[in-house]
């Protein structure tokens, strides 16, 4: 667990630290302002994973972050100080429930917190400004950038919403959820309910859902209650940390398109499996994607396959106590 720890933070975790400082730097992103939820949360949760690395410590959330868009305006935002997007308000008091000191850096006399910071290097993860980047799990191609290990993505769904994620072994009769976009930047499928009546030829339990205008909680809880997701890339799947035990994520994205692991990375993170079903370049028109309701039967199939897997191991050890 220690050279694990090592390996992907850089340091070595410390359970009997006094402090878990995780830090986040000032510049580097390059988005717009408001920061979005779906790249806030590349700073978030791998300094959640890091203080449960550290329960018994206190955790210190440093936000140096600074949007240089917005300094001739005169406005400043962190990832934490005027957050614009509900989902990030709703996010940041979540670390503070769970007792996360947040220091804003700027709103602060330098010379009140940087001495904690300086004298307790060994026991700080900062995130280098290269890794602010949306494709860094992309490069990477490191799952474990998310959380340290799935018990803290389920830590994390537990603490917004208490008991919602638990260890009981799943049924072997999947619940599918298929996710669309709103009609958005090209990336919704035009044919959801031929897929929809596809998928009931196979299987009981079959949603379709939209997470536009839904709240938090909402869109939290749909990410729980189904096994299987399919849904094409995009923010959508910023929650997707909360797919229930032995869950499986099918992901729809354009060929050649950037962000191929970016979402995908943040299921395995948590334990769940995930796959990429990629469409051709020409595909994308203004109408949506319209892919073969037979080809994406076959792709949950597979998915089902390995939650098979899954769930008998998990009913196994159950019967014998572990």
């Amino acid at each position: 667990m220690i050279d694990r720890g090592k390996a992907i933070f850089g340091r070595m975790p410390d359970p009997s630290a006094r402090f878990a400082i995780c830090t986040i730097p000032r510049d580097g992103y390059g988005q717009a302002t408001p920061l979005a939820f779906q790249h806030a949360i590349l700073l978030l949760y791998p300094c959640w994973s890091w203080f449960k690395l550290h329960p018994r410590s206190q955790a210190i959330l440093v936000d140096r972050y600074r949007n240089p868009r917005r300094r001739s305006s005169g406005v400043v935002n962190g990832v934490t100080h005027n957050p614009q997007s509900s989902f990030l308000k709703e996010m940041i008091s979540v670390f503070e429930r769970e007792g996360v000191v947040i220091w804003r850096a700027f709103h602060h006399n330098s010379s009140l917190w940087p001495d904690l910071v300086r004298n307790n290097r060994e026991l700080q993860l900062e995130i280098k400004q290269h890794e602010m980047a949306p494709c860094w799990p992309v490069r990477k191609q490191d799952p474990s950038y998310w959380f340290f290990c799935p018990s803290h993505a389920h830590a994390l769904a537990n603490a917004i919403v208490p008991g919602l994620h638990h260890d009981n072994c799943p049924l072997v009769e999947p619940r599918i959820g298929l996710l669309n976009r709103g009609g958005s930047k090209n990336r919704f499928l035009g044919n959801p309910l031929q897929i929809v009546t596809e998928l009931q030829k196979y299987w009981k339990h079959v949603d379709l859902a939209y997470f536009e205008r839904k709240p938090f909680v909402e869109q939290l809880l749909f990410m729980t209650n189904h096994d299987i997701l399919i849904s094409p890339t995009g923010a959508q799947l910023s929650l997707v940390f909360a797919l229930p035990r032995c869950g499986s994520l099918l992901m729809l994205i354009r060929e050649r398109m950037l962000l191929l692991l970016y979402f995908t990375t943040l299921a395995v993170s948590a334990g769940a499996t995930a796959s990429i079903l990629q469409y051709p370049l020409n595909m994308t028109v203004s109408n949506g994607i319209c892919l073969q309701p037979s080809g994406i039967a076959q792709e949950v199939e597979k998915l089902q396959d390995l939650r098979q897997g899954c769930v008998s191991r998990c009913m196994g050890c159950m019967a014998i106590g572990v």
